[in-house]
C-alpha cells in the first residue's frame, strides 16, 4: 500500500489547456551597465589663438574656451595684393579686416562671407578648418566693387595659421 501512495503523489505532467499559452520558464535577467556613458570632452585646440601668413598678409583667430566658435575679432592683413581677376592694371590693396561676428565650428570648420549683397560679409568668403589641435588652415577671397566698371576679386589666397 505503501508503494501505491508514494506513485499517486508523484508530480506528472499534465498538457495545458487547449487555447493558452504556455508562459516562459526562463526569467529574464535585468539589463546592467557595462561601461560609464562617454562624458563630453573640450575640443584640443579650444582656447588657444591661432597665427600664420595669408599670401602677403596674415590672419590671427582665437577659438572659444568651449571650442564651438571663433571668436569676434578674427582679422586678415593684407599688403600690396594685386587682382586675381577684374580690376584696373594697377590695383593693389592694403588693409586690415577684422570680422565681428562668431564662426561658428563645425565638424572641425568654420566658414564666413556671402555672395548675397544683403547679407553680412558680401564680397568675402574665408573658409578655414583645423588640421590638429596646433593648426588650422583655409582660403581668403575679397571682391572689391568699389568701382562698378572694375571690380576686383582678390585671392583666393591660402593660409596657414598655428597655436603654441
Amino acid at each position: 500500500m505503501t508503494l501505491l501512495f508514494l506513485f499517486g503523489c508523484s508530480p506528472q505532467a499534465t498538457p495545458p489547456p487547449t487555447g493558452t499559452s504556455v508562459p516562459p520558464t526562463d526569467t529574464p535577467l535585468p539589463p546592467t551597465q557595462t561601461s560609464e556613458p562617454p562624458t563630453p570632452t573640450i575640443v584640443s585646440y579650444a582656447g588657444k589663438t591661432f597665427t600664420g601668413p595669408l599670401d602677403r598678409g596674415t590672419i590671427a583667430l582665437k577659438v572659444s574656451a568651449d571650442g564651438a566658435v571663433v571668436e569676434p575679432g578674427l582679422t586678415l592683413s593684407l599688403k600690396d595684393v594685386g587682382c586675381a581677376e577684374g580690376g584696373g592694371d594697377f590695383s593693389v590693396l592694403s588693409m586690415k579686416i577684422t570680422l565681428p561676428d562668431n564662426l561658428p565650428i563645425e565638424n572641425l570648420m568654420f566658414k564666413y562671407g556671402s555672395d548675397n549683397m544683403f547679407r553680412p560679409g558680401y564680397g568675402m568668403e574665408l573658409i578655414g578648418q583645423f588640421d590638429s589641435a596646433t593648426s588650422a588652415s583655409g582660403t581668403f577671397k575679397y571682391l572689391d566693387d568699389s568701382k562698378p566698371l572694375e571690380p576686383c576679386t582678390y585671392g583666393p589666397f591660402q593660409w596657414t595659421a598655428s597655436a603654441p
